[in-house]
């Protein structure tokens, strides 16, 4: 579960890069912050999880705990950014991006919060 949710986190960043290479960054400052978190927090959250021991004993540091606040405000914000563009784009790319900016927050979030000893 580990590996998945690392690869998902890179394929999000790279995927997000290459929209910001592609389309230019957006106008709106929400979108602004959003696309600057979508790019960023992927790679703190693969750092963390690659960073955590697999040991019983690991405790859950305050990094832990914020990369955990800013997946799920990620979540929520990739959420609000599906309803509030609705109308979408020709093509499959547009779905493939946002199942990405979905699945990736999650994973991560599972993976940091995973409870069983190991």
């Amino acid at each position: 579960m580990r590996v998945a949710a690392v690869v998902c986190n890179l394929l999000l960043c790279a995927s997000v890069g290459l929209l910001i290479v592609n389309e230019g960054m957006p106008s709106q400052t929400a979108y602004i912050l959003f696309t600057l978190l979508a790019l960023f927090l992927p790679i703190l959250s693969a750092a963390v999880i690659l960073r955590r021991g697999s040991g019983p004993s690991r405790q859950r540091s305050s990094l832990d705990w914020a990369t955990g606040v800013l997946n799920v405000l990620l979540l929520a914000l990739t959420v609000w950014a599906v309803i509030s563009q609705y109308p979408y784009p020709e093509g499959n790319s547009v779905l493939l991006f946002a199942l990405l900016m979905l699945v990736a927050p999650i994973l991560s979030l599972v993976v940091l919060f995973d409870g069983r000893k190991r």
